[in-house]
């Protein structure tokens, strides 16, 4: 960069010098610094306009340099937005991983208590037949009971019966002796 710099400068600035344009030889000047042939101003001319050319030349190649020095930037913060992203994506795979494999143990567990539901619903279900059967025993022996009560007053009645009779037997048998 610095090199162009130095190159613009020294086109830049006029000499009185031998020129490379009039094969090396030296140019007569006036007092006024301008040539004083004919040959001379056509050939002054032509080195004017080459040191325009070669100032806009190094012009550009100074922008140029800018130019590639801000791609060569650009590249250096893409290469660590890249980076970057590769990480956030690794991470992202990372967390997708877990997620999937958090996914997985939650399924077996909701198919263990699926199991565990099923087997509580078939204990209820026995539960709920031995209940009936027990409900049924209930009342097949609280008919029993009710037959037994029923006997018991009949059987009650009886010796109530019995006992008058004995007693009025036993009054008629005390009238009779």
């Amino acid at each position: 960069m610095l090199s162009y710099l130095f190159l613009a400068i020294l086109f830049v600035a006029r000499t009185n010098s031998l020129s490379s344009v009039t094969d090396d030889k030296a140019q007569p000047t006036g007092p006024d610094g301008q040539t004083t042939t004919c040959r001379c101003r056509s050939e002054n001319a032509q080195s004017d306009i080459l040191r325009q050319l070669l100032n806009q030349e190094t012009l550009i190649r100074m922008a140029l340099d800018k130019k590639v020095s801000d791609l060569v930037n650009d590249m250096a913060e893409m290469k660590k937005y890249v980076q970057k992203s590769t990480k956030q994506l690794q991470n992202s795979k990372r967390e997708i991983e877990t997620n999937k494999q958090q996914l997985q143990d939650a399924k077996r567990e909701i198919e263990t208590n699926k199991q565990q539901l099923l087997a509580a619903k078939r204990e209820i279900e026995t539960n709920n037949q031995q209940l009936q059967d027990a409900k049924r025993e209930i009342e097949t022996n609280n008919n029993q009971l009710q037959d037994a009560m029923a006997e018991i007053v009949s059987l009650r009645n009886e010796v109530l019966l019995l006992r008058n009779q004995n007693r009025k037997m036993g009054q008629l048998s005390g009238t009779l002796s």
